[in-house]
């Protein structure tokens, strides 16, 4: 009944985006129901977010109220593109604790392989999917795997001499900006 009512007031559509301009997009979504009574019950949510940290689509601003399984309002205005992340990720450089300085890069979402060595070892820890809180480590014994680094603390490293390591983030390091 409740569905009905609002398909008659606002047709079939309840979602609508258009550009803001040829870097930015926008999106109005009215009275979306998110899922069934018999799945589970969102009682009530409200977000509001503005990102602005450098990911994809980002910079964002979004607003979101859900309400007993339904979606009352959701807007998004967002950056269109997509990272490209190791192109468009920013460089910026940082002073160690031992005052070394180092050029750092963040590496969120980079696409990369991982080479073995043949004098080195590596393994790689894999979730295990029966228990969600324990891991698996196997040895890697493939020579160039490709991965894909999803850790929003990793950055790329390059030191005076054209050094280069991956490593947390500066933040993490407790390392300061050199500005």
């Amino acid at each position: 009944m409740g569905e009905d009512i609002i398909k008659l007031i606002f047709g079939k559509i309840t979602c609508w985006s258009f550009l803001i301009n040829k870097d930015y997009g926008f999106e109005l979504a009215l009275f979306n129901k998110i899922r069934k009574f018999k799945d589970g019950l969102s009682f009530f949510s409200l977000v509001v977010n503005w990102d602005r940290y450098i990911a994809d689509h980002s910079p964002r601003l979004e607003f979101n109220l859900l309400f007993l399984n339904w979606m009352i309002i959701e807007i998004n205005i967002y950056n269109i593109h997509h990272r490209d992340s190791f192109e468009e990720s920013k460089e910026y450089s940082v002073v160690s604790n031992k005052g070394k300085s180092y050029k750092v890069k963040d590496i969120d979402h980079v696409s990369c392989i991982l080479l073995r060595e043949s004098f080195g070892d590596y393994s790689i820890r894999i979730r295990n999917d029966k228990n969600k809180h324990g891991f698996i480590d196997y040895d890697i014994a493939h020579s160039d795997l490709s991965i894909i680094i999803t850790d929003n603390d990793a950055s790329l490293y390059e030191d005076s001499k054209g050094n280069k390591w991956v490593d947390h983030s500066p933040q993490a390091l407790g390392y300061r900006s050199s500005k």
